[in-house]
């Protein structure tokens, strides 16, 4: 009987003494990360996925995005990644044929768009790539204003001026001219309030994408965070000038040119 109250007070002992040395629980450290969104605008071909293939963790994938189509913002993992793009499909031989194989480089705490662009048929120029952009999205926008950029993603529309409205009947004003093809322009700052948006060919009054309609956004409200929008002073958006789908191919079936808008920041 002794000997065992000596070991179950030697036990307790110990106990006491790594209780007292307890730091608490061990956080695993944050890795560096960036952000980026995927946007689809091939015209002449299917939906695709995006899958990050050097990492499991901050690897954000789509699947199934189809032509003008896009993801939100979420965490990649910064530094050099390895980015493959394949046709989505439920035959092997299909979905394992590579369409984008690429690495980018991506910097901590900054803001990524990654477009699909060009086309992807054989012979075809300019051929598809992965465009990427850094979002230099203002850090500081007035209550009564939204910021409002434009990116020319229409292969074979040229150079575009780019108008904006209050409603589609007009009347217009200049917000972006002779934005050529795969250029990103920078923000400008608008009213907020109803925004409609249309593009022409550059230097004319010829429409090539009729009048489109940002979204107006919501204010907080229900225990729910602003959704960014063209009446929600403090938001950011991104216009992007896209073509009409090729005929006969696989793209999502638009017969004309139009204006896809991406919420950049919501106040």
């Amino acid at each position: 009987m002794k000997t065992r109250r000596t070991f179950l007070l030697a036990a307790l002992v110990v106990g006491g003494v790594a209780c007292e040395d307890d730091a608490g629980p061990i956080l695993a450290p944050t890795p560096p990360i960036a952000f980026v969104r995927y946007v689809h605008i091939v015209p002449d071909t299917s939906s695709m996925d995006w899958r990050p293939i050097d990492a499991v963790e901050n690897s954000p994938e789509a699947l199934n995005l189809q032509f003008r189509a896009n993801t939100p913002y979420r965490a990649m993992g910064a530094g050099a990644r390895r980015l493959r793009v394949f046709p989505t499909s439920t035959n092997i031989n299909v979905t394992s044929q590579i369409v984008i194989d690429t690495t980018i480089t991506f910097t901590a705490n900054t803001y990524y768009t990654l477009i699909h662009i060009g086309l992807a048929r054989s012979g075809q120029t300019p051929a598809d790539r992965i465009w990427v952009i850094e979002d230099a999205i203002p850090a500081t926008i007035a209550s009564n204003q939204v910021a409002v950029r434009v990116i020319n993603a229409g292969v074979g529309l040229g150079a575009v001026d780019v108008e904006r409205a209050t409603a589609t009947a007009g009347p217009y004003t200049a917000h972006a001219t002779n934005v050529a093809y795969g250029v990103a322009g920078t923000y400008s700052l608008v009213p907020t309030g109803a925004l409609v948006m249309r593009a022409n060919t550059a230097g004319t009054t010829t429409i090539l994408a009729a009048a489109s309609t940002a979204p107006a956004g919501a204010a907080a409200g229900g225990g729910l965070s602003a959704a960014g929008g063209s009446t929600i002073g403090g938001s950011a958006m991104t216009a992007i000038v896209v073509p009409r789908s090729v005929a006969g191919s696989a793209a999502a079936n638009f017969t004309t040119p139009g204006i896809i808008y991406l919420v950049d920041k919501a106040p």
